[in-house]
This record gives structure tokens, C-alpha cells and sequence, in this order.
């Protein structure tokens, strides 16, 4: 924060926390997470489209990452949500199945 002569009051806006975007690879049934340059640990959650919850974990890292795969099943539901939260930051990715 600086004050410059008149009397302005300037402050940077410099985010406390980035969290990096999860990155998805899917091979057919079969959905990996990673996410790297992550700080203590973050809840993932996978649901389908009927809201009915398959994984709800906090999931701490490891050298500062997180790697995750899941196995998803076409016969219980066709699309899956993955939900990733961080202090109150949500990333959402829509995962369907062929």
C-alpha cells in the first residue's frame, strides 16, 4: 500500500492464493486428476447428474501434488461431475462416458 503527495491511498491487489487448474486425461472409462504447485490439500468430490455422490475426500499432496484416477462405471451413470475446492475456490469438470 503507498500513499502518493495528495493524499491518494494505492493499493496492489495481489492474490493470497492461486490455485492451478486441475488438468483431466480420460481414456475411456478411466479419468486421471492431476494438479501440481498445490499447499496442503484440497476436497474432491464426484457426483452424477442425479446429485448422487460416489467420492467426497480431502486429498493432501504429496510433494505438492495430487494425483488421482478413477475408475468411472457407464452403467451407473452416463456423466460425472468432479468437483475440486480449495478455499472456497471450485474448479467443475463434466466428465460424460461413450
Amino acid at each position: 500500500m503507498t500513499i502518493d503527495k495528495d493524499g491518494n491511498v494505492k493499493a496492489e491487489k495481489t492474490p493470497v492464493l492461486a490455485l492451478n487448474k486441475p488438468k483431466y486425461t480420460i481414456e475411456n472409462n478411466i479419468v486421471k486428476l492431476y494438479m501440481n504447485n498445490v499447499e496442503n490439500g484440497v476436497n474432491v468430490s464426484i457426483s452424477d447428474l442425479a446429485n448422487n455422490e460416489y467420492y467426497n475426500q480431502t486429498v493432501n499432496t504429496k510433494n505438492g501434488e495430487i494425483n488421482l484416477k478413477f475408475d468411472f462405471n457407464a452403467n451407473n451413470s452416463a456423466a460425472y461431475v468432479i468437483s475440486v475446492t480449495k478455499d472456497g475456490a471450485v474448479f467443475n469438470r463434466l466428465i460424460t462416458l461413450k
